[in-house]
């Protein structure tokens, strides 16, 4: 680990946790964030990074970028994109680093914006790999619709859920299976 200080994260922390948990057990060697932000879920998935990983950060503005240097682990190698997820020449960026063991899908949460980001990354997936997604419980914001295509999902595929009362929820979907 590095010395850095661990950035905000605007995850519940209890629900976040319980993800970092099932990361490490799985110990990915190709990761993908779709929406870093202040980097506050960046910084753990370095920290906690497998020894040899690529973790691949995509955003639009990478706020805190400056920073990416002392939070990255030797032996890790962080690569950044950026740019919107939705721009077709930023998914072939992203492709380039494919296929991806862990996906982390936090950027845009309204429903057209979330589906085009599910539709893009989990096609990038390795067989077996876990995907996660932000912000899986109904909310008031008429700006978060994950909730709409979480429960598509589990119809379609193995889920877990982390969730507590009144927290915004992380849901995992397992392409294959649990391994």
């Amino acid at each position: 680990m590095t010395t850095a200080t661990a950035p905000p994260m605007l995850q519940n922390h209890v629900e976040f946790q319980a993800l970092l948990d099932l990361y490490t057990a799985r110990g990915p060697t190709r990761v993908l964030e779709v929406g870093v932000g202040e980097g506050g879920t960046l910084w753990r998935w370095l920290q906690y990074a497998a020894a040899g990983a690529t973790i691949v950060a995509l955003d639009d503005h990478h706020l805190n970028h400056e920073h990416y240097p002392d939070w990255t682990p030797a032996g890790v190698e962080l690569v950044t994109i950026t740019g919107s997820s939705h721009d077709p020449d930023v998914i072939v960026d992203v492709a380039e680093h494919r296929p991806y063991d862990f996906i982390f899908l936090d950027a845009d949460h309204r429903d057209h914006a979330v589906r085009a980001d599910w539709r893009h990354f989990s096609a990038m997936a390795a067989a077996g790999a876990a995907i996660a997604l932000h912000d899986i419980a109904p909310s008031t914001d008429p700006t978060i619709h994950v909730d709409q295509l979480w429960l598509e999902l589990g119809h379609e595929h193995e889920t877990c859920e982390f969730t507590v009362p009144g927290g915004p929820g992380i849901g995992v979907v397992y392409l294959g299976g649990r391994t």
